[in-house]
């Protein structure tokens, strides 16, 4: 039998070659997204925690006739670890966001920020930037603000309400 007439057993070089190029450009591109979706899905961990927040000062503010929620009702033991300035400052259920409460004068703002860890480390360092949700630069603040749905990016500028969905 010659060597026309035997069939070829196996692959090439370059056919494994174009198949492991073709593999690597869908796990990169599948990697990516799955990151892009997990960082989303987080966002309803803050979500829940402000709504959720919202609705126990609502009810506190009706259960004690009062118009307007102040500094001094931060104080009550039921607000004591939503003080911006409390080390132990409540985190969102799963532990992705800071939530702090913020009285004025005319009513309450309720932030959620994105955290590198469960003891509040800022996402602002160099070294965190991939830890936690630090990598969401589109909705790293998550805010009601005197009922108001608002977001920030990264650099402190209100996110995009057309181009993103923090809420």
């Amino acid at each position: 039998m010659t060597m026309h007439g035997m069939m070829r057993r196996g692959v090439t070089l370059m056919e494994l070659l174009i198949v492991v190029a073709i593999v690597g450009i869908l796990a990169t591109i599948g990697y990516s997204t799955y990151n892009r979706t997990k960082m989303e899905s987080r966002r309803v961990d803050a979500n829940s925690t402000l709504i959720s927040t919202e609705s126990i000062i609502e009810r506190y503010l009706t259960e004690n006739n009062k118009k307007t929620f102040d500094s001094d009702d931060l104080a009550t033991s039921q607000f004591a670890f939503y003080d911006a300035s409390s080390s132990t400052a409540v985190m969102s259920k799963e532990g992705y966001y800071r939530i702090t409460i913020t009285p004025d004068s005319t009513g309450y703002s309720i932030t959620a920020t994105a955290t590198a860890d469960t003891t509040l480390t800022s996402c602002a360092s160099s070294g965190n930037a991939q830890v936690k949700q630090c990598p969401d630069l589109v909705c790293r603040k998550i805010i009601i603000d005197h009922g108001d749905r608002v977001s920030l990016n990264s650099d402190g500028d209100l996110a995009d309400a057309a181009s993103t969905l923090c809420w």
